[in-house]
């Protein structure tokens, strides 16, 4: 029965993985034909290392150990071979026995110091707490803790104190809107070593509560500042605004991620479109860099190439008879795609019409090399030879982005090629 049970889930598995990463369609439905089994085994196995480093390693998040160890115990049913597979396996089993571990040789070491700081003592605390959450069998770390109980219980009431001086503090009205900020971090940082200790402790989970609120407050305030200050033109000012909001959304735990993002483009959308009218166009392809790695939207794509032109331009070579060689060495070649952007910057240094010309009966060649070009690209992606048919219509779409449908196979493949190689490999 277990055998049965398992083999429906591992195809579930595979595919909401897949799933992830592209959309599983009639038109994606050749991944699942072109990777064998060995394949499918590499492939969660990659997942699995990723989840495990992301998530074990460099959060030391231990509640993420279980769906971590399925992806290692999946890969294997495809391929029990796997040695790396196996190999994380192992890897995730002893994670837990290991950090307890690590968190008991922790408290150990500092309880061993002849006299320690509260937050030393909050660290032996908080050390045997997750040694006795990960591994409750650890009977050494559940003794120390029950030990250090008093030391526990006094050190809630010390942050308690801490958190509620700083509110008060915080309540004076001549303070500014900075320094008033700032307490409310320092008691909201208390508070939160109050209800880590005491996680049951009813006063110290609302007085954390209450805090964070406070700073919800403030999120906002900076929020709306951010938005205001954009919106007259002062992008330093708004840019400045921008850091706090992020500052307080990293003690907040990082849940306001949209919010920032939608924040960041429309605040350096605003100041390229800025520059941008102001002729400072390097200034603002920074900054619609910026916009875009944000958030992607037509408008500041559209931009983005109205800039990427202007730049070029001013940074074009001014010579028109340097360049004619050039195009020419290039068509022979057939690096067609060269070829096509030397002729457009040297359009842009001359109206003569003789000179136009001449540029025009080059750019006649490489538009007549085009519908070979993208017959043969389009094969190439019928015939699943994904690598092909990036090469081939890469030069269609960056001569002619309306040609055909250049554009949307292109894309296709380009996904299609980044997944073969990533579960290939």
């Amino acid at each position: 029965m277990k055998a049965r049970a398992l083999f429906p889930m591992i195809g579930s598995l595979f595919l909401l993985l897949l799933a992830a990463c592209t959309t599983i369609d009639s038109d994606s439905s050749y991944l699942l034909k072109s990777l064998d089994d060995s394949n499918k085994s590499m492939a969660l196995t990659n997942q699995g290392v990723a989840a495990y480093e992301s998530y074990l390693i460099s959060q030391g998040d231990y509640r993420k150990a279980d769906m971590v160890r399925q992806y290692f115990v999946v890969a294997l049913r495809y391929d029990a071979g796997n040695p790396k597979a196996a190999q994380y396996l192992d890897k995730v089993d002893s994670f837990k026995s290991g950090l307890a571990r690590d968190k008991l040789a922790t408290a150990n070491t500092l309880l061993a110091k002849p006299t320690r700081t509260d937050d030393e003592n909050y660290a032996v605390i908080a050390a045997l707490q997750t040694a006795v959450t990960v591994d409750p069998s650890n009977d050494a770390a559940s003794k120390l803790l029950k030990d250090n109980a008093p030391v526990q219980n006094s050190l809630v009431a010390v942050y308690m104190g801490r958190s509620k001086d700083a509110q008060a503090k915080a309540a004076d009205p001549s303070l500014s809107d900075s320094a008033r900020e700032a307490l409310y971090v320092q008691s909201y940082d208390s508070a939160s070593k109050a209800a880590n200790l005491g996680p049951s402790n009813a006063q110290a989970v609302k007085q954390k509560t209450e805090i964070q609120a406070d700073l919800e407050k403030a999120f906002a305030a900076h929020q709306a500042a951010t938005t205001r200050l954009t919106g007259l033109d002062k992008f330093d000012d708004a840019k400045a605004e921008l850091g706090r909001a992020s500052s307080l959304d990293v003690k907040l735990g990082k849940q306001h991620g949209d919010a920032l993002a939608s924040l960041t483009y429309s605040l350096y959308f605003a100041w390229a479109t800025s520059l941008n009218a102001k002729a400072s166009y390097m200034d603002a392809e920074s900054k619609v860099d910026t916009a875009l790695a944000a958030k992607r939207s037509d408008e500041a794509m559209a931009l983005k190439k109205k800039l990427d032109l202007k730049t070029a331009s001013a940074n074009k070579d001014a010579s028109f008879e340097a360049a004619l060689p050039e195009i020419d060495k290039s068509l022979a070649k057939g690096d067609y795609l060269a070829a096509n952007k030397r002729i457009v910057a040297a359009a842009r240094s001359t109206k003569e019409k003789a000179k136009l010309d001449q540029l025009d009966a080059r750019k006649a060649k490489i538009t007549a090399a085009l519908s070979d070009i993208y017959d043969k690209g389009v094969a190439a992606y019928k015939a699943e030879d994904f690598k092909t048919a990036v090469e081939q219509l890469s030069v269609v779409v960056g001569v002619d982005a309306e040609y055909q449908q250049a554009s949307d196979y292109l894309d296709k493949a380009k996904e299609k090629q980044k997944l073969l190689d990533q579960y290939s490999n």
